[in-house]
């Protein structure tokens, strides 16, 4: 859901897809203006996805508490 919200969001204040490889390849190109919003795009990617392992860790080590 958070993928689609993101991706929302970009087209409709950018005007352009979310696609990982272009936002990547912009950063390399050094387009002016641009290098902000897609450094942010890609931190949030990681940040997203240790927020996620974070709480699958919680659930599994939650079950594993109650069952000791």
């Amino acid at each position: 859901m958070l993928i689609g919200l993101a991706t929302a969001t970009l087209l409709l204040l950018n005007g352009r897809i979310a696609g990982i490889s272009g936002i990547v390849g912009g950063m390399l190109r050094r387009s002016p203006g641009d290098l902000g919003w897609r450094a942010a795009f890609i931190a949030g990617l990681f940040v997203a996805a240790m927020l996620a392992g974070m709480a699958v860790f919680e659930l599994i080590e939650g079950r594993n508490r109650r069952k000791a």
